[in-house]
């Protein structure tokens, strides 16, 4: 998809939102840090840190990447809400040492990822998939939502969960 290699963490939010049509494949995205407000495909909504009203599976989150000694790496990241239970989120995530990110909280307003090590995840902001509180429809219809799940190979594959609770391709 032209994102800069395979199994990057930016490859993974475009494959996603190619996948499902909600960008086209010539989506240019920026770095992780970036891909929450750095043109956004039209009809998609961005929200700043501090002012996320809401998640949903599929949002992307765009976070920097500090050093234990302060520095911030270049590009930062970016990783894909999997699931949102009351204040409490799951993301996944490619070219990380995990495939899932738990312990990550929203408070109604800010996404909050516990550090680790000294290093420090700090949020810019969320692009929303498709069909979300903000009322701007689309998406997958009829009650559908995308699924990631990280496999063996710490590969992730992406499905659609179809309103009736069926896993499809």
């Amino acid at each position: 998809l032209g994102t800069g290699g395979p199994y990057q963490c930016v490859e993974l939010a475009k494959r996603l939102y190619v996948a499902h049509g909600w960008a086209s494949s010539s989506w240019v995205t920026g770095n992780g840090d970036q891909l929450w407000d750095y043109r956004p495909p039209a009809g998609l909504v961005s929200q700043a840190q501090g002012s996320i009203t809401y998640l949903q599976p599929g949002d992307a989150v765009s976070m920097e990447v500090v050093e234990p000694n302060g520095t911030h790496e270049s590009g930062g990241h970016v990783a894909i809400v999997n699931s949102v239970n009351g204040s409490s989120v799951q993301l996944v995530q490619q070219n990380a040492s995990s495939v899932y990110l738990n312990g990550v909280t929203w408070n109604g307003r800010s996404i909050s990822i516990p550090g680790s090590g000294g290093w420090s995840y700090p949020i810019n902001g969320v692009l929303h998939a498709p069909g979300g509180s903000s009322g701007t429809g689309g998406g997958l219809g009829g009650g559908s939502r995308p699924a990631l799940i990280g496999t063996s190979d710490g590969h992730i594959q992406s499905f659609v969960i179809s309103a009736s609770g069926a896993l499809e391709e």
